[in-house]
């Protein structure tokens, strides 16, 4: 993703103590694969979402490319967070529930 559009998407992110970014993301039905060795999992297609100060989560209409360093899968259709490390997205947390 661009750093233009990073810039465009302040309002459904958020910058801790440490400068990271955070973001609220919903996987696609085909979730995010586990890491593989040291290649991290990846998917294309995973939507941004915003939340209301009322807590109703909204698809912001963007996808974004976030990597999985996890050893399991990300389940799809799933709510995740997301931080930006350098240039790219993780995967942070995710409802195992």
């Amino acid at each position: 993703m661009r750093k233009d559009k990073l810039h465009a998407m302040h309002d459904w992110k958020f910058e801790d103590d440490t400068g990271l970014e955070n973001v609220i993301a919903y996987t696609s039905s085909s979730g995010i694969p586990a890491r593989s060795g040291s290649v991290a999992g990846k998917a294309t297609d995973v939507n941004l979402y915003q939340i209301g100060t009322d807590g109703t989560l909204a698809d912001a209409g963007t996808n974004l490319t976030v990597y999985n360093l996890f050893g399991t899968a990300v389940a799809g259709d799933t709510y995740i967070t997301c931080k930006r490390v350098a240039s790219v997205w993780i995967v942070d947390a995710e409802d195992c529930g």
